[in-house]
């Protein structure tokens, strides 16, 4: 029984897949680098970084202390400016245009999950289908401080004033003013936010 013990005592403990304990002879990183798994998971951490979306945030115009969700997506970062503070939530999407279309958010700007901005939109004239029509591009400016809802949708040519809190949901085709409340498809002014 002392043999068994000491013998125990001597290789290092393991919690398996199932929470079951098991008991090891080799070291942990020895193992871990024979190991496929490790491989495995070095290879989609590969291929996550080779995801367009990942490449394009070194490409952004930061301010200081922005943060961004993991699986945010952005598309020609060159030309997207996200002010100071800012947040870009879960399964965000912020598309500059191609060529032209600029995205610049203001400082403290807060966005939910699954908000779509977008500087560029195909062509809807008849006898030619959308997607082989001229893409039209118009910048997109946010101000300082606005908040915009879950799965808010921000179309090409729009500038949303400095505090501007639109409503989950909505589709923002026009201008919005400074400190409204905007809600609905598409997006019209409800009501201004209280002063106190």
């Amino acid at each position: 029984m002392t043999a068994i013990r000491s013998e125990a005592a001597a290789q290092p403990a393991r919690v398996g897949h199932g929470g079951e304990t098991t008991l090891s002879k080799t070291g942990g990183a020895a193992r871990s680098v024979l190991d496929i798994r490790t491989w495995l998971h070095a290879l989609r951490l590969l291929h996550f970084a080779s995801y367009s979306h990942v490449r394009e945030v070194g490409k952004l115009d930061r301010g200081d202390g922005v943060r961004i969700a993991p699986n945010a997506s952005f598309h020609n970062g060159e030309r997207i400016r996200l002010g100071e503070g800012t947040r870009i939530g879960e399964f965000d999407i912020v598309w500059a245009g191609n060529s032209t279309g600029r995205v610049t958010l203001g400082a403290y700007c807060l966005l939910a999950p699954h908000v779509t901005i977008t500087a560029s939109n195909y062509g809807t004239v008849q006898g030619t289908y959308p997607i082989d029509q001229p893409k039209i591009e118009r910048d997109i400016v946010i101000g300082d401080g606005v908040w915009l809802g879950a799965n808010v949708v921000v179309l090409a040519g729009v500038t949303i004033g400095d505090g501007a809190v639109v409503a989950a949901g909505a589709v923002v085709t026009k201008d919005l003013p400074p400190q409204c409340i905007a809600a609905g498809v598409p997006a019209r002014v409800i009501g201004m936010r209280p002063t106190r």
